[in-house]
């Protein structure tokens, strides 16, 4: 990762729920440990991008959580929210499917971390 992106996702995730919570030197370790991608509208993230990945946090954008047996809306996630937390333990298919409904800049902290 580049580090000149450090500042910007530490401060990011000072502001962002349960990160917020961790100390200077925690959130240190966990902003080096960001992934950073970028989603276009219509895009869908599931299954092995989903399940068991870890906990996902969008910087800019809105993203739908649709149920994949029947598509129907679960929640809307926007800027600042967090998610992810059921699909963590989850290893092969994911139980729901992730719809971008604008162009989105995701973190991902992964599991291991």
């Amino acid at each position: 990762m580049d580090k000149s992106l450090l500042p910007s996702i530490y401060e990011f995730i000072s502001q962002t729920y349960p990160f917020s919570q961790l100390d200077s030197l925690e959130k240190d370790a966990t902003a080096n440990k960001i992934k950073i991608t970028y989603h276009t509208t219509g895009e869908e993230l599931d299954n092995e991008n989903l399940a068991g990945a870890g906990l996902f946090m969008i910087r800019a954008g809105v993203v739908e959580e649709r149920n994949k047996t029947d598509g129907t809306l679960r929640a809307r996630f926007e800027a600042g929210d967090t998610f992810g937390f059921t699909q963590i333990d989850k290893e092969g298919e994911s139980d729901y499917k992730f719809v971008f409904l604008e162009n989105t800049l995701l973190y991902l902290l992964p599991k291991n971390v």
